[in-house]
């Protein structure tokens, strides 16, 4: 009968002080991409851009009703006093209307011998 015997032998050898930080090697291969992340916050809206070109013209609407006929009253007419601008207010409701007056007094005119 025969026996192998094998003997491991293990060598140690002493640590000495670590060197200086050799330079950087190579770009490797890109890896494969991951998985998309999720949707992040909305952001702050940005400017206004220019306005763009005008657009063309529509097409004519139809013709609205015929409204109501107005009426103009003339209501008080006023002397102003001389000099004073002349004044003119329209009041009322539609469709009937009041015209007031105010008129600056002339001058006064010569006398007559």
């Amino acid at each position: 009968m025969e026996f192998l015997i094998i003997c491991v032998v293990k060598h140690f050898e002493p640590t000495g002080a670590t060197g200086a930080t050799g330079l950087q090697g190579p770009q490797g291969i890109a890896g494969p991409t991951g998985p998309t992340g999720s949707t992040g916050a909305t952001g702050l809206q940005g400017p206004q851009g220019i306005a763009g070109p005008t657009g063309p013209t529509g097409s004519t609407g139809a013709t609205g009703p015929t409204g109501a006929t107005p009426t103009l009253t003339i209501g008080t007419v006023t002397t102003g006093a001389p000099g004073s601008q002349a004044a003119a207010t329209i009041t009322g409701t539609a469709p009937n209307f009041v015209l007031n007056l105010t008129i600056p007094q002339g001058p006064t005119g010569p006398a007559t011998p």
